[in-house]
């Protein structure tokens, strides 16, 4: 049976180093939504760092795209896939037909904020193409282990570096062991 993947979502490089610090399986870098040239090379650093200590790095595109947006979607996309992670995660349900169709090598993954908390949301996810469902905590262990007996698509849980208006609610620790 197949490990789940601990994947902590980073958002500088102390974050990334403190994940790669406590073993964590993957990071999950946010994609800004009007990036600059140097936030590739940053992002490209940071994938270096995961690689050396053998994590996943993943790229998380999970804000909404405008339709005055569109129009930058290609470039965007062609940036993502000069990266090489490990997969993008997207939420935007009309991005994962471009993806497909520009960047086909390029794995996808639903975004925690796809929003598949449950079974059901995960077979749509796997419907759609989707490489493998990232669960947005706070979630048991319980209902993961629930959900896995119900579908064969791959999970993942992505936990914030820290929980934000879970106060009591944080599993980091059940997760860890």
């Amino acid at each position: 049976m197949e490990l789940m993947e601990l994947v902590v979502s980073i958002q500088n490089r102390e974050s990334l180093a403190t994940a790669l610090d406590q073993g964590v399986g993957g990071v999950a870098a946010h994609l800004p939504r009007n990036p600059d040239p140097q936030v590739f090379s940053e992002l490209a650093d940071w994938r270096d760092a995961a690689r050396q200590q053998k994590v996943k790095f993943y790229l998380t595109w999970d804000w909404l795209v405008r339709e005055r947006e569109l129009a930058g979607v290609p470039d965007m996309l062609a940036a993502v896939a000069r990266l090489d992670p490990d997969a993008l995660q997207l939420r935007d349900l009309g991005l994962v037909r471009e993806a497909q169709r520009r960047c086909p090598n390029l794995p996808l993954q639903a975004a925690g904020n796809f929003g598949a908390h449950n079974s059901p949301g995960v077979r749509l996810a796997a419907t759609l193409g989707f490489s493998r469902v990232v669960m947005a905590g706070p979630i048991s262990l319980k209902d993961l282990a629930l959900m896995r007996r119900q579908t064969a698509m791959p999970l993942a849980v992505t936990l914030a570096t820290f929980c934000p208006g879970y106060a009591g609610l944080c599993l980091m620790e059940e997760y860890l062991g």
